[in-house]
């Protein structure tokens, strides 16, 4: 179910990113920049183990701690994590000398998507 979320997440709001800015606004070294955005880089690596990290610490929270559901402390981690991880992609696509990343919203999903399969174990 939670999986479900995210993808439904994820899904809806990808559509309205505008992950290119105007010629004007961009500048040689953000091109160059949007070139190197490699699959395999340190940066997915780091939005993967942070996205997990950070959904499986909230569950903890929520569910041990605040005493929720396990069903509904997942929800919320996954929920509050994808709300994260879109934000920092609307504030690089905003911010001067930065970009937004479709692939660093899928590692975030698919970070999140391993803390929900280590959860569920």
């Amino acid at each position: 179910m939670a999986l479900r979320l995210i993808i439904l997440v994820f899904l809806a709001l990808l559509p309205g990113f505008t992950f290119a800015q105007t010629p004007a606004d961009s500048s040689i070294a953000e091109q160059v920049q949007r070139v190197n955005d490699p699959w395999f880089g340190k940066d997915k690596a780091d939005h993967l183990i942070l996205s997990s990290a950070l959904t499986a610490t909230q569950y903890y929270a929520l569910h041990r701690e605040a005493e929720m559901s396990s069903r509904r402390s997942l929800q919320a981690a996954v929920v509050s994590t994808m709300v994260i991880g879109i934000a920092k992609e609307i504030y690089d696509a905003t911010a001067r000398k930065r970009f937004a990343s479709k692939k660093d919203l899928i590692a975030d999903v698919l970070g999140i998507a391993l803390a929900v399969i280590v959860i569920h174990k």
